[in-house]
């Protein structure tokens, strides 16, 4: 008698999709903010996979790694195989940020999410937005949301409290 082996239920998030960063009028601009987005939260899953496969060492390791990143290279490459020139062009035309600016914008929106749906420590949200350095992900969210990863949550926690708690009673 065979067992079929079933996935670990920890490759799927158990919060709820992100919402979108950005809702633009040009259907090329909303491509590149659906697919950064998409990538953004699929990426950790990709890569913690990679790092679970036991053939795989060395440069072959982290090969696998870098091809799974987002990357200028790698969107202008999902975006019809167009070069990362006429992916820039594209952009100024529309006025829009940098695709540098705009993975960027989305990992740290990503981030926020995972702040608000989960209770992971600080360094492992870092990690599963992109960041391999805790400090520098801080610094930059504080440049984004204008406070620390950790104040953020506490202060999500708290206004949801707040929303959540329910009325006094009436004395009698």
């Amino acid at each position: 008698m065979s067992k079929s082996f079933k996935k670990p239920a920890e490759d799927k998030p158990a919060y709820p999709p992100m919402p979108p960063v950005a809702v633009p009028k040009s259907p090329f601009l909303a491509r590149v903010y659906d697919l950064t987005s998409r990538w953004v939260q699929e990426e950790w899953i990709a890569i913690d996979a990679i790092k679970r496969d036991t053939s795989r060492s060395g440069k072959a390791l982290q090969l696998a790694i870098e091809e799974t990143r987002l990357t200028l290279n790698t969107l202008s490459k999902r975006l019809d195989n167009i070069s990362q020139a006429t992916l820039l062009r594209e952009l100024k035309k529309l006025n829009a940020p940098p695709p540098g600016e705009i993975i960027r914008i989305t990992r740290l929106h990503f981030a926020r999410h995972l702040l608000i749906h989960t209770r992971l420590l600080v360094r492992d949200v870092a990690l599963r937005a992109g960041y391999d350095n805790e400090r520098h992900f801080s610094e930059r969210f504080i440049r984004e949301f204008g406070c620390r990863p950790s104040e953020f949550r506490r202060q999500h926690v708290e206004q949801t409290a707040i929303k959540t708690k329910p009325p006094p009673k009436p004395k009698t």
